[in-house]
């Protein structure tokens, strides 16, 4: 019998596009969830030793639909500190603020992709982080959800 020859490594790598092909589809149904809103909780935090710890929580438009620990990218703002330039860089879990000057109010901003599996670090828009972080105007944009929440430093 004259039936087609494929050599291993051939065989191997056609298998690994058969698997990565059925992984893909597999996964399609989830490739479309979406970060609707986040909070972040506590809403207002006193820093304890000089630091407050918060926790992102996630509201998503398909199953599972809430999420109590978010990866988040953590931004402080407030007197003595500067903004980073416009990115993102998520945490698993929480993030924890650190007091910069004592007896001032800082502000604790939450950002997350809107995409789940968005890469763990990113450039964000300068019209987005502006309207998101720096003003606080809106709190969903260009592929991006925020939340804030107040960290008081006794």
């Amino acid at each position: 019998m004259s039936g087609l020859k494929i050599s291993l490594p051939a065989l191997l790598v056609l298998s690994g596009m058969v698997m990565n092909l059925t992984m893909t589809v597999g996964c399609a149904g989830d490739s479309n969830r979406r970060l609707q809103s986040m909070q972040v909780e506590p809403a207002v935090a006193t820093a304890q030793n000089g630091h407050a710890e918060f926790t992102a929580k996630g509201a998503f438009d398909k199953s599972p639909t809430s999420v109590d620990s978010l990866p988040a990218s953590w931004i402080v703002l407030g007197p003595g500190v500067e903004p980073p330039p416009p990115g993102y860089m998520l945490t698993e879990g929480y993030g924890t603020a650190i007091c910069v000057v004592p007896g001032q109010k800082y502000v604790v901003v939450g950002l997350s992709p809107v995409n789940p599996n968005a890469p763990s670090s990113g450039a964000v828009p300068a019209q987005v982080w502006n309207d998101l972080v720096i003003t606080r105007s809106t709190m969903e944009e260009g592929g991006f959800v925020a939340a804030t929440a107040q960290m008081n430093c006794p």
